[in-house]
């Protein structure tokens, strides 16, 4: 089990937990309490190399993948702490670091968990390795695969994410396609809002025409302000217009809100080299569900 260095607890119930590591290194998880399931959003990484625009964990750069063992030990130290699952669970691999590039470890997590809890269910997020999400494709692991994208076209996302000049949108998404018809199942484009970035109706418009007929839903989400990025949330109209463009567009979408964002638990804003506090909050009681 991991020692817990931090439990924050969030005015909408999400949990933050910050694990003390073996090298005293820190990694975060998040347990999220939805109306139909719970989820804990885990990390493969203790920071990350990729430097994305819009996120806190790169800020410190990589200081090492994780081991499975590291890796399946944040949802059973869940487990000791909270209990064990009583309804439907989610592990979703969107937590600090990218998880294609520690593979391995991330696929004997999986593999291990679903021997312990069979109907235990498995989310990745990923900027877009393309090498890697069609070996991913191979591996029958049934887990649903999200892409990062967060820009409709290639010079704007090679701005926001580096790694779009190694890995471009096309090659991205034909990938995304392959896994698709590979598994059978849909893939999950994500996007974030940013102001005066990607939030335009000309961007909402190039979206539509980049996703439109792929076997993809596409998750419209705001930004969440870090303190040390220079980037803003749109606004709440513009983010109702974008949506609304994408709709009527005829792609498969939602909108999403993050939650915990009020103790840096948003998507976004998970980050190794400080723990935001040592206090211990009690553990809340289980809801009634």
């Amino acid at each position: 089990m991991l020692p817990i260095a931090s439990r924050l607890a969030s005015n909408d119930g999400t949990i933050k937990y910050v694990w003390r590591l073996g090298d005293n290194n820190t990694i975060e998880s998040v347990y999220l309490r939805f109306p139909k399931h719970d989820s804990l959003c885990i990390s493969s990484q203790a920071g990350c190399n990729l430097r994305c625009a819009f996120c806190a964990t790169g800020l410190d750069g990589l200081v090492r993948n994780l081991t499975s063992d590291e890796i399946v030990s944040q949802v059973e130290s869940l487990f000791e702490d909270q209990g064990p699952p009583e309804r439907t669970f989610e592990v979703s691999f969107m937590g600090m670091g990218e998880p294609l590039l520690n593979l391995e470890p991330v696929i004997e997590s999986i593999e291990r968990l679903r021997s312990h809890y069979p109907d235990m269910l498995f989310s990745l997020s990923t900027v877009g390795l393309v090498p890697q999400i069609y070996s991913l494709a191979e591996r029958e692991l049934k887990l649903q695969l999200q892409i990062s994208l967060h820009a409709p076209e290639d010079e704007l996302r090679s701005q926001i994410m580096p790694i779009n000049t190694k890995y471009p949108i096309a090659e991205v998404l034909e990938a995304a396609n392959h896994y698709a018809s590979v598994t059978g199942s849909n893939f999950y484009v994500n996007y974030l809002l940013l102001d005066g970035v990607n939030d335009s109706y000309e961007c909402a418009h190039a979206l539509v025409a980049l996703l439109k007929g792929l076997p993809a839903y596409t998750r419209i989400a705001m930004y969440n302000s870090i303190s040390e990025i220079d980037l803003k949330p749109a606004s709440q109209a513009q983010h109702e217009a974008f949506g609304k463009i994408c709709a009527e567009g005829g792609l498969n979408m939602y909108q999403f809100n993050s939650l915990g964002v009020d103790i840096a638990s948003g998507c976004g804003q998970l980050r190794s080299a400080v723990v935001r506090g040592t206090q211990l909050v009690p553990r809340p009681s289980r809801r009634a569900h």
